[in-house]
C-alpha cells in the first residue's frame, strides 16, 4: 500500500511536470511566432530600402508604401525624399 501511494505521488508530480513542460512550450512559440513577424517586417523594409536606393522604382515603390500605411518620415528615410 505504502509503494503504491508512493508510485501514485510520483505520477501526479511528473503529470505536473509535463503540464508546466506543455506550458511552456506554447510560451516558446508564441514568442517564436513574434520574432518571426518582426524579422518578416525587417527584411520587408530592407527590400523596399534596396529598393528605393536603386533609383527607377522609387515613386512605385513609395506609392506602395503610402498605401500599405507609411508615413511621410518613412519615405523621407527609407527613399531619400525631401519633405516639402
Amino acid at each position: 500500500m505504502r509503494q503504491c501511494n508512493h508510485l501514485q505521488e510520483q505520477i501526479s508530480v511528473l503529470k505536473d511536470d509535463l503540464a508546466n513542460l506543455c506550458a511552456a512550450a506554447i510560451i516558446v512559440d508564441e514568442q517564436r511566432s513574434k520574432i518571426d513577424l518582426r524579422l518578416n517586417n525587417v527584411l520587408e523594409r530592407t527590400a523596399i530600402l534596396e529598393q528605393c536606393q536603386g533609383g527607377s522604382k522609387t515613386y512605385h515603390t513609395a506609392i506602395s508604401e503610402v498605401k500599405n500605411g507609411a508615413d511621410p518620415q518613412y519615405l523621407v528615410d527609407a527613399c531619400g525624399f525631401s519633405r516639402g
